[in-house]
């Protein structure tokens, strides 16, 4: 995984301020080498030199082999006379090379994005009224809005697409917490039957991570119930079961996912960082009452409310919604199309030449009919 080091002695970094013309050329080489070390396999300590000869003269030197420096050193000192002369050319690759960082290896690092500056309102309450506003330090019990179109095609993490997620645990060992926006088509009955109260409650899909059946609520009171922030909680359906039965709680007041999401340490503050997330902190209606979206297919029910996050945090988030709108209403008049010339082809072709090459004359004697598949 070591990649190739450039090491220039003290006397070669005096000839490289002396004459702008070699270092560019040295610079280049380097950055060749760099990609080539990425295709070809250099051993683990190969270094790049420039040693001072006798009578000032330079001499290059690759100890371990395995790369090409004739051909690379040729490229190089082409493309510097040619970087040299042309400056709009040198300008542009300069830029270019200011949006890459090659760490160890070749491995290119993510380039953060400074999120802009937050001023976060002092008084507020989470019982009264609909609100949101976004927040400059992540801690439970704020909402994490992904950003539209980053896991839209994320593999096993795609379930995470224009989410929200209420963040239940963040610390040292990592973070977890349960998607609110991605109801399913089954209650908590289908899952399991250790909770008989609350068999007809609908079940969300909390996230990709475990297998079990998590439950929040707003009772403080409950008992082993671990609190996430100021009126929201976790855990405690033994207790809830026997609120529930005595009528002194609701069942809809009660909330269940199955599965959740994690991350590793640091995970999330690099993907926060990258623009993957942006935490928001609001009142307990939008965490806590069930969201019921009657006449619209489940699988869609969680941009609804993505979008009602975004419009409620007002300002640049109003803009962010109505552009993923506008994107998403074109995408689908686009496949709509798609899906008009297929059923076109597919007709022309069951009506038009393609059905009628086929013989239509029943099998003489001699002839032997194909035999059929059988099923399974």
């Amino acid at each position: 995984e070591g990649g190739l080091v450039y090491s220039p002695s003290r006397t070669t970094e005096s000839m490289l301020r002396a004459r702008p013309m070699a270092a560019q050329v040295a610079a280049f080489m380097a950055i060749c080498i760099q990609i080539a070390s990425a295709t070809v396999q250099v051993p683990l300590q190969t270094r790049l030199t420039l040693r001072p000869h006798s009578k000032d003269q330079k001499r290059l030197s690759l100890r371990g082999g395995g790369v090409p420096v004739v051909p690379i050193a040729v490229l190089g000192l082409g493309v510097g006379v040619v970087l040299n002369k042309n400056e709009k050319l040198r300008g542009r690759l300069l830029k270019a090379l200011q949006n890459i960082r090659v760490g160890r290896g070749g491995r290119r690092k993510p380039r953060q994005q400074k999120r802009p500056h937050i001023t976060e309102p002092k008084d507020y309450d989470v019982r009264n009224g609909t609100w949101a506003h976004e927040v400059a330090e992540v801690q439970p019990g704020c909402l994490l809005l992904a950003s539209p179109d980053t896991f839209r095609f994320a593999g096993p993490r795609q379930v995470l697409d224009q989410s929200v997620v209420l963040l239940v645990r963040h610390g040292k060992s990592g973070s977890s917490g349960f998607i609110i926006n991605r109801p399913t088509q089954f209650d908590v009955g289908d899952v399991t039957k250790k909770l008989p109260m609350f068999e007809s409650n609908p079940l969300y899909l909390g996230g990709d991570i475990g297998e079990g059946v998590y439950m929040i609520h707003g009772f403080p009171s409950l008992r082993n119930a671990t609190e996430v922030s100021d009126g929201i909680y976790y855990g405690g359906s033994e207790h809830a079961m026997e609120l529930v039965q005595q009528g002194k709680a609701s069942a809809e007041e009660f909330r269940f996912f199955f599965k959740y999401a994690a991350w590793a340490p640091g995970q999330l503050e690099a993907e926060i960082n990258s623009g993957c997330w942006c935490p928001v902190r609001t009142s307990l209606d939008l965490v806590l009452k069930t969201k019921q979206y009657p006449g619209l297919h489940f699988a869609k029910a969680h941009k609804v409310f993505w979008h009602q996050v975004l419009q409620t945090l007002g300002g640049r988030f109003l803009n962010i919604s109505r552009d993923t709108i506008v994107k998403e209403e074109a995408e689908r008049v686009k496949m709509e199309e798609w899906v008009g010339l297929l059923q076109d082809e597919n007709n022309q072709a069951s009506n038009g030449s393609v059905g009628g090459s086929f013989s239509s004359q029943p099998l003489s004697a001699d002839a032997k009919p194909h035999t059929a598949l059988q099923t399974v």
